[in-house]
Order: C-alpha cells, then sequence, then structure tokens
C-alpha cells in the first residue's frame, strides 16, 4: 500500500485439498472512491504459474546436465559461434596448453593453427568448409595441425556438431 506501481511475486500455494501450484500474485494499490468511503484499495490478480515453473526448472535442469558433461568430459570440449570461442572444458585448456580460459575464449578457431596446413591448404579454408560441410550435414570430422598456446605443434581430429540456439542458424 507504500507505493501506486505493481508489485509481483511468485509464491508456492497449497489449494485446500493439500496440493501445492505455483502462482504469481500482483498488487496494485487503487485510490479510494466515493463508494469506499475514500479508502483506499489493494487489488490482486493471481495467477497459476506451474506449467511456466516447471518448464523453467526442466530448462536449468538439463542446463545442469550439460554444463556437467562440458566440464566434466576428458574429451577436449570447444563452442564455436561462427569461427570464434566462446567457451571451452578443462581437457581443451590442457590440449591447448593454456592456462586460462581467456586464452582461448574470444580468439578465432585458426588462431592457434599454422597458416598452411602440410598439404598447402590454408588452415582458414580447411575450417570454413568444415564447418559448412557440418551445417550440411550435421556433423563432420576434421583433422588439421594445430599449436598449443606454447607454439608446439600437434595433429587435432575433431568432430563438428552444429547446435541451433533458439531460432539462430548454428
Amino acid at each position: 500500500m507504500a507505493t501506486d506501481r505493481t508489485i509481483s511475486r511468485e509464491l508456492k500455494l497449497q489449494r485446500e485439498d493439500g496440493t501445492t501450484f505455483y502462482a504469481q500474485i500482483e498488487g496494485l494499490r487503487v485510490e479510494g472512491t466515493p463508494e469506499t468511503s475514500g479508502a483506499s484499495q489493494c487489488r490482486l490478480a493471481v495467477m497459476d504459474t506451474t506449467s511456466r515453473r516447471q518448464a523453467t526448472d526442466a530448462l536449468a535442469a538439463s542446463e545442469a546436465r550439460f554444463r556437467k558433461l562440458f566440464n566434466d568430459s576428458n574429451d577436449a570440449v570447444v563452442l564455436l559461434q561462427g569461427h570464434t570461442y566462446i567457451d571451452c572444458n578443462n581437457a581443451a585448456l590442457h590440449l591447448l596448453g593454456a592456462q586460462r580460459k581467456d586464452q582461448i575464449v574470444g580468439h578465432t578457431a585458426w588462431e592457434y593453427a599454422p597458416k598452411l596446413q602440410p598439404n598447402g591448404r590454408t588452415t582458414v579454408d580447411l575450417f570454413r568448409e568444415s564447418v559448412e560441410e557440418a551445417l550440411k550435414t550435421g556433423s563432420q570430422r576434421c583433422e588439421a595441425l594445430m599449436r598449443r598456446v606454447t607454439g608446439e605443434e600437434i595433429w587435432m581430429q575433431a568432430v563438428l556438431t552444429p547446435i541451433e540456439e533458439a531460432g539462430q542458424s548454428p
């Protein structure tokens, strides 16, 4: 009653039969009218948000499973957006000889590779064509000569798997 803006909260409520549900409650102070003898009133709206809450909880559980798989995998896993690393796990840091994620994240995929592959093909062309093929087929294997952060050359085999994000192309 101390504000003139709508206040909203989500609460877990219990029905008369003992079952629980989630509800969003919105309250708004309304100035008094002659019919209410000038007394201010509070208007409340109660909306059942159980299905929204269940979907949110399921999404959070799915994200937690993905994060566990991603972080704890013994296989090096990197996430790319376009051709730029946006995340990597500890196994990828170890493989690339990096100590911190910022040594990888934000860098292009070919930054830690020679300009030319041993067969004379440019690394940029190899990566771009491999990504393009993965987008067409759903997955693509790519083998390339790479460099660790220290400059040491290593051969890597990667499996590229596009993941579509909510309406965006991978």
